[in-house]
């Protein structure tokens, strides 16, 4: 079985990432990252629609995960969340 790679994405050009009218080249760059490559989309991934967004509570594990955070923050316990 091979081992997991980190596989990182090339960085855009100057002018694709300036394109997306972001603002910062950082976000700019995460944003081509996740294959957005127009200010349109840009837009609607950043301030998105309630309309469009999925119910977070159809996700793989989310009830699980607020389990255990509730028992944590009801423990005093402390906790970390990582997440993209």
């Amino acid at each position: 079985m091979d081992e997991p790679r980190w596989e990182v994405c090339p960085p855009a050009g100057p002018e694709a990432l300036a394109r997306l009218g972001v603002g910062s080249p950082l976000l700019a760059q995460l944003l081509w990252n996740r294959g957005i490559r127009d200010a349109a989309a840009a837009e609607r991934f950043l301030h998105p629609e309630r309309a469009a967004l999925h119910d977070p509570w159809q996700m793989a594990g989310v009830a699980e995960a607020v389990r255990c955070i509730r028992a944590a923050v009801a423990a005093g316990a402390p906790i970390a969340i990582h997440g993209d």
